[in-house]
């Protein structure tokens, strides 16, 4: 049996159910940011430096769905702590959406929320059931910090000893198939064909001229195995700021990478951080009280 089900706009929310997201906007400007930073980590219970993250993060939320008075006392407590917040209303704009409500589809489970308030007390919530259905819809609007990570489905490891299989020519390969996608996902024009051409270039002048005796091989030899050296090099370095601006502005995370890492492992570090971002997701959601999606 299907049913249309109509769910009014968020004007008409009455205001003893009206809920408020918090988000973390930075370190008010009339304090010392070091010592706001540990007064924050003390009163968030987290690491100094997961604090210096969110401070660079420009808005993140640290708490969403609460009451009025809720919001306040948390707006309250950061400020004295020496940071800067922001309370947005929860808007709801739900949409007129057909739902199937055969008994196969089952409904969600009403979960009990224990909410820590900054000044210590502590209140349970209940989230309302909500059908499989809807919480589909919702989450499939959430960012997926796997896409990349699934979408070129490499581990590490096989990278390495496709490489050494291959003498050295698999990370030309995997730059080949995976370009695009990395182009797609990051929404920027890392790599281009073009030189990927040029690189597969010098790689096969350089290992054609390998073991050469002939002093103007010699040259050329090197010549093109340090223009393929410094590709990489580029290459690798462009993938790295890439990753952290897809990183940092959609998926809401600080992902950490080692520009020391990137020189001495150029693509396979950057495909390690690849398949690594999911994880540092999860540890921030952990460590800022979020739940992992």
């Amino acid at each position: 049996m299907h049913s249309d089900i109509h769910t009014p706009k968020s004007d008409s929310t009455s205001v003893s159910s009206a809920t408020f997201n918090i988000h973390f906007t930075g370190l008010r400007q009339d304090v010392d940011a070091s010592q706001a930073t540990i007064r924050l980590a003390s009163l968030f219970k987290i690491p100094v430096e997961q604090v210096a993250s969110l401070v660079a993060l420009q808005g993140f939320m640290i708490k969403k769905s609460v009451s009025e008075g809720i919001a306040q006392s948390y707006r309250q407590a950061i400020e004295a702590a020496g940071g800067v917040c922001e309370i947005q209303p929860e808007i709801q704009q739900l949409q007129h959406i057909p739902v199937d409500l055969s008994p196969s589809m089952g409904s969600g489970e009403t979960t009990t929320i224990e909410i820590d308030h900054p000044d210590g007390r502590s209140t349970s919530s209940v989230n309302q059931s909500e059908s499989k259905p809807m919480a589909k819809i919702r989450h499939d609007t959430e960012p997926n910090a796997a896409e990349l990570k699934d979408q070129i489905n490499t581990k590490t490891w096989h990278f390495v000893l496709l490489t050494a299989a291959t003498v050295g020519i698999y990370p030309l390969l995997w730059l080949t198939r995976h370009h695009e996608i990395f182009n797609k996902v990051t929404k920027k024009q890392t790599v281009s064909m073009p030189i990927i051409v040029f690189l597969a270039i010098c790689i096969g002048i350089s290992l054609a001229l390998n073991g050469t005796r002939n002093q103007t091989g010699i040259l050329v030899f090197l010549a093109t195995y340090l223009l393929t050296v410094i590709l990489y090099l580029v290459l690798a370095f462009r993938a790295k700021r890439a990753l952290q601006e897809y990183a940092l502005n959609t998926l809401k995370i600080d992902l950490r990478m080692s520009p020391v890492y990137t020189v001495l492992f150029t693509l396979f570090y950057i495909n390690y951080c690849i398949n690594d971002i999911p994880e540092v997701l999860r540890r921030q959601q952990i460590l800022t009280n979020q739940r992992p999606t």
